[in-house]
């Protein structure tokens, strides 16, 4: 019997003891939230386009849920900040950007000697102030999240049920603290 149960003993330690070690950092599975809107600029309208936001183990990816398209990823680490606001409008700000940014793009696109492009200038410089206002009139109150890196801004309408668990998502992987700017409740 004593045997017996050292044989057991020795049979289950020889088999950990690989498995110890053949544990490494496991990489998080992916985080997707399915109630998702992305705010677009097309023309001189706001648009609101229904993704998906996938938080893959690296990049933060904003994806079409009808078409399944990338419009938009982001490496954790390019993103400088993260703001959340629940407010009528995604914030200030952000429609003052679009609008502002806009003409400021449009101003140094008009002045690159191609035709084409200075018409795409004119054309945003028209146009951008106009989307920031839209932005900025918004009636309803919301969860909203900008999120910026260096070259590029986007700012997406979260909803009510999930938002708390989206934001502690994108600060466990980014290391970047949100934010709250926005009215409160």
């Amino acid at each position: 019997m004593k045997l017996i149960a050292l044989i057991l003993i020795a049979a289950l330690t020889l088999n950990a003891v690989p498995n110890v070690y053949a544990q490494g950092k496991s990489a998080k599975p992916p985080e997707v939230f399915e109630k998702v809107e992305l705010l677009l600029l097309n023309g001189g309208k706001v648009e609101k386009l229904s993704v998906r936001l996938r938080l893959e183990e690296k990049s933060l990816i904003v994806e079409s849920k009808k078409s399944g398209d990338l419009l938009k990823s982001f490496s954790y680490d390019s993103i400088k900040s993260a703001e959340y606001s629940y407010s009528r409008h995604p914030r200030w700000k952000a429609g003052l950007g679009i609008g502002g940014g806009g003409a400021v793009l449009g101003v140094g696109l008009m002045t690159i000697p191609s035709l084409a492009v200075g018409y795409t200038g004119l054309a945003i410089f028209l146009f951008a102030p106009s989307a920031g206002i839209a932005v900025i009139r918004s009636k309803s109150r919301r969860h909203w999240l900008a999120i910026k890196t260096v070259d590029d801004h986007t700012v997406l309408k979260l909803d009510k049920n999930d938002y708390k668990y989206l934001l502690v998502a994108i600060e466990t992987r980014t290391g970047v603290k949100v934010e709250d700017i926005g009215e409160k409740k």
